[in-house]
Order: C-alpha cells, then sequence, then structure tokens
C-alpha cells in the first residue's frame, strides 16, 4: 500500500507541473494587455482562492470544512504571504529585466536548496542511487534554456539577483510546506494559501475598484485559465503529492514543468527548440525517472 500511495504521489505532482506549464501561456497573453504582473498575480490568486472555496464546499456540503482551527488556517494564510506572494513576485520582477529562459534557470536551483534543506533540517535520507538525479536533472534545464542564456549573459545584475531570490522562497515554502502541512487537507491548504497571496498582492498594487474592474475586462479568460489550471490543480496536485513523498522528490520531480511549458510553446506559441534543448529535455526525463525508481 505505501509503494501505491508513492506511485500516486509521484503522478500528482509530475500532474502538478504539467499544469504550472501553462503559466507562461496565460501570462504573456494577459500581461500583453497592459496589465503589470503583480495586478495579474493578485486577482490570478483571490480567484483561484474563490474557485478552491466552492470546490471544497460542495465537496463536503458545508462551508464551514474550510475553517479546520485558528492555527491551520493562519499557518497556511502565511504561507500564502510569505511564500507563495513573495516568490511568484520575484519570479515575474526578474522576467521584466533578464531573459525568461535565465529567470527559469536561476528558479530551478531550488531543488538543490530543498534537498540540502531536506537533509539539514527535515532528517530526509537520499539514497545514493538517486543521487545522480540533482546533476542530470540541472544540467538538463541548461542545455534547455541554452541558446536564451547565452543571448542574456550581459543582462542586469539585480534581475539575477530576484531570479536567486525566487528561488530561495519557493525553496523555503517547500520546504515549510513539508513540514508544516503533513496533517493538513491539500484542498483547505491551497485554499488559505492562495488567499493569503491574493490578498497580500491585491493590497500591494491595486489602489482603486475601477482599476480591478479594467484589468478583469483586459484578461478575463486568462485570468480565469490561469487561475483553474495553474493555481487550483497545479497547488493542490503538488501539496497532495508532498504528502506522500518526500520535500527533495518533489522538487525534481516537478520539473516536469519546464517540459510542459516547452511543449506549450511548440503547440501553442509557435515556438522553436534548438538540438542541444531536447537534449536537454531528455536529461530531465532520465532524471524523473532516477527520482519515480523504487
Amino acid at each position: 500500500m505505501r509503494d501505491e500511495q508513492r506511485w500516486i504521489g509521484i503522478a500528482e505532482v509530475l500532474a502538478s507541473g504539467f499544469c504550472f506549464g501553462f503559466l507562461g501561456f496565460f501570462g504573456k497573453r494577459a500581461l500583453a494587455s497592459g496589465i503589470t504582473p503583480g495586478e495579474f498575480l493578485a486577482l490570478r490568486y483571490l480567484l483561484a482562492a474563490l474557485m478552491m472555496g466552492l470546490i471544497v464546499s460542495v465537496r463536503s456540503r458545508s462551508v464551514t470544512t474550510l475553517y479546520r482551527g485558528a492555527r491551520t488556517s493562519l499557518v497556511c494564510f502565511s504561507l500564502g504571504v510569505l511564500g507563495y506572494a513573495v516568490f511568484s513576485s520575484f519570479y515575474f520582477m526578474a522576467l521584466q529585466t533578464i531573459s525568461a529562459s535565465l529567470t527559469v534557470i536561476l528558479l530551478y536551483l531550488y531543488p538543490v536548496l530543498v534537498t540540502l534543506g531536506g537533509v539539514v533540517f527535515l532528517r530526509e535520507h537520499i539514497n545514493r542511487h538517486r543521487l545522480p538525479a540533482l546533476p542530470l536533472a540541472f544540467l538538463g534545464m541548461i542545455l534547455l534554456v541554452g541558446s536564451d542564456v547565452l543571448a542574456s549573459a550581459g543582462s542586469v545584475k539585480i534581475g539575477v539577483l530576484f531570479g536567486l531570490l525566487s528561488a530561495f522562497f519557493y525553496s523555503l515554502y517547500i520546504l515549510l510546506s513539508a513540514k508544516l502541512l503533513k496533517n493538513t487537507d491539500p484542498w483547505v491548504s491551497t485554499f488559505w494559501i492562495q488567499l493569503g497571496a491574493g490578498v497580500a498582492l491585491f493590497t500591494l498594487h491595486f489602489r482603486s475598484l475601477e482599476r480591478v474592474y479594467e484589468v478583469a475586462r483586459l484578461s478575463s479568460w486568462d485570468l480565469v485559465g490561469v487561475s483553474f489550471v495553474c493555481s487550483v490543480l497545479a497547488m493542490s496536485l503538488f501539496l497532495s503529492g508532498l504528502l506522500k513523498i518526500r520535500s527533495w522528490e518533489a522538487s525534481l520531480l516537478s520539473m516536469s514543468e519546464p517540459i510542459s511549458g516547452v511543449a506549450v510553446g511548440l503547440l501553442l506559441l509557435g515556438e522553436h527548440l534548438e538540438p542541444s534543448q531536447w537534449l536537454g529535455a531528455g536529461l530531465v526525463m532520465v532524471a524523473l525517472v532516477f527520482v519515480s525508481r523504487r
């Protein structure tokens, strides 16, 4: 039964990465209409929290299911404010200064940070047969976005700093979630995390209701898509999978996200891959096999 639960966790984290891969598609469409990253993220998380709240209430036939005690609610809300809101803000701030590919490379330093943090703070043990997954996955990421990284070599240093901060805060979010949310319903915790992120970002980036209406009018379908696919589905699947596998395994398996993002770019945005990028995608897939096997 334990092996079966582990495979379910692996499938959930892989599916989460696939859903997250659509973030660039929805984000590019929305930002092209004149919306700032903060405005887009604020409405994304608030709408996602509303969707999640409705789903949980319908499943349990009671709104009170969303409340699992003051401590649990406060912990999840705080993870949204100090974890998801901060990480995503730094990520989009980096995107405004350096290339998207270099930003992804910097963000995907987080599996290294999560692995080290899991060993040091959570007392997790890494099987030596799975150790090759870490360098393989990171090398694959470098090859996957290598051509754009070379083009961004002269970018402003502050953008690199923002990218590194996004990796740091996402690592912190994963480690804290693994430690604090072990016995929490992932659907309920996702509701509070997204609500916390949405409230924090809304407070920072909106000054009038008129602007809220304008942003909603400019990108209504993109907001709905990113809220459901990249927030409700992606976050709940990741947290559910995190309950069944180790945090470092989850962080490496979530590298299915850039693979999904590349596929979306090829099929929906008309982008193309260089041979080195195909090799990088293959290395990431090999790393996923290392993590997934018994």
